[in-house]
């Protein structure tokens, strides 16, 4: 389900970029005055520009390397709702611009908010995917660890133990 969705994530990111390639070239059309344009910019550095003129195979390194951290950090949480959101948001966003790096050697960025540097879907997912990862980090014991009241139960059977000593008793 995860892949599926990160999959139609990516799509609905290439068929927005499509629309954008086709329609924007040259021009802009302001959203909210002051606020917001939709814009056409190629993109060929990292988030938001930086390091402009990295030749697409180091790039394409880079990404796999966090692809694979981000992978590891979050495959402990993937049995639970926010974990797989994560997953969908982070791959979905990932696929979307690594497409462009494959195909275009650029990303198309078209979101211009003027007080921020230009982006996309994909680029807004990979963001509030990695702020769902910060939350279940910083908050939730992943699914099956040990570590006190919070993950009683967490390996989802329903058991639990408790340290303390039977009222009255001796514990064992």
């Amino acid at each position: 389900m995860v892949a599926g969705l990160a999959l139609l994530t990516a799509a609905v990111d290439q068929l927005i970029k499509g629309l954008v390639l086709a329609t924007l070239p040259g021009k802009s059309h302001v959203i909210v005055p002051g606020l917001l344009r939709l814009v056409y910019r190629e993109n060929r550095g990292v988030a938001f520009s930086f390091l402009d003129g990295i030749p697409v195979p180091v790039l394409l390194l880079v990404n796999l390397a966090v692809l694979a951290i981000f992978l590891w950090l979050v495959r402990p949480y993937l049995s639970r709702g926010l974990g797989r959101l994560c997953a969908v948001l982070v791959l979905g966003g990932a696929l979307g611009n690594l497409y462009d790096r494959l195909v275009r050697h650029f990303v198309i960025d078209y979101l211009d908010f003027r007080i921020w540097p230009v982006f996309n879907l994909a680029d807004a997912c990979v963001v509030a995917g990695v702020g769902v990862l910060v939350v279940l980090l910083l908050r939730h014991t992943p699914a099956g660890a040990g570590g006190g009241a919070a993950s009683a139960g967490a390996a989802g059977d329903g058991s639990a133990t408790s340290a303390a000593a039977p009222p009255g008793g001796n514990a064992a």
